[in-house]
């Protein structure tokens, strides 16, 4: 058996269960992530060449802009992201590489930010470190995700996010989700959710949340990959992007 999602770069924003190309405005953290493969051909996964791009922006912040462009070539990952904000940027750049066994993978990857805020724009470097590794045998798949750990000096030498996911497949178009998350300084939280292929298409429906706070996330992906997704935050109101991941 097989399992259709890549890993191959850091992905980072607000993490979401289904790997796709875009995030949401939220906090910085490293995710060891690929957009979703779910029309590829899994003999190729870690054999080919892929590029993804995306764009995500909210509705009610018109100066806040997300875009990121990440490739893979035989198993090694690079990214490049940037985030523009009224009075704060970051840049990062990122390359990870992947391992394969019979029934798992496992991934190590290395980012290095700046970032600028303040009148001033005063920019701090910040070097991120990510590890991730999943199992996988029938139609379960078992994945722990250690992220986020963030080296910026003496006063916050180690802040990891880590997230501990369960993906179960039905069939060849029903996939369900649920994924245990502790992101730093946040409290534990839940996410969960399904995907559902019709045709060409396949849609995502997921929510996450933690206490006093929530998230809902609807995606939709067609043939080529192309995708779009609308998340819906209680204080940043609604997000939407657009992603393509191309495979060569």
């Amino acid at each position: 058996m097989y399992v259709d999602i890549i890993i191959a770069v850091l992905l980072w924003g607000f993490p979401e269960y289904y790997n796709d190309p875009l995030s949401g405005v939220g906090n910085s953290l490293l995710l060891l992530n690929r957009p979703s493969a779910v029309f590829h051909n899994p003999a190729l996964i870690g054999r080919s060449t892929e590029i993804s791009l995306g764009y995500s922006r909210p509705f009610n912040l018109p100066g806040v802009h997300k875009a990121q462009i990440s490739f893979q070539i035989e198993g090694f990952g690079f990214g490049a992201q940037t985030l523009r904000a009224d009075g704060y940027s970051e840049n990062r750049l990122m390359i990870g590489k992947e391992l394969y066994g019979r029934s798992f993978r496992t991934g190590l990857s290395f980012g290095v930010s700046d970032m600028a805020a303040g009148p001033e724009r005063a920019a701090a470097l910040s070097i991120n470190l990510g590890f991730a590794f999943e199992s996988y045998g029938g139609k379960v798949v078992n994945a722990l995700h250690v992220t986020g750990i963030r080296v910026k000096g003496a006063e916050d030498l180690l802040s990891p996010a880590m997230t501990l996911s369960f993906k179960y497949r039905g069939s060849e178009d029903i996939e369900l989700y649920l994924d245990f998350f502790q992101e730093t300084r946040f409290p534990l939280g839940l996410r969960s959710g399904c995907s559902v292929k019709i045709g060409d298409l396949r849609l995502l429906f997921g929510l996450s949340s933690v206490p006093d706070c929530y998230a809902l996330a609807i995606s939709v992906e067609t043939r080529p990959a192309f995708l779009y997704r609308l998340r819906i935050h209680p204080y940043l109101g609604a997000t939407h992007g657009f992603g393509v991941n191309v495979r060569m």
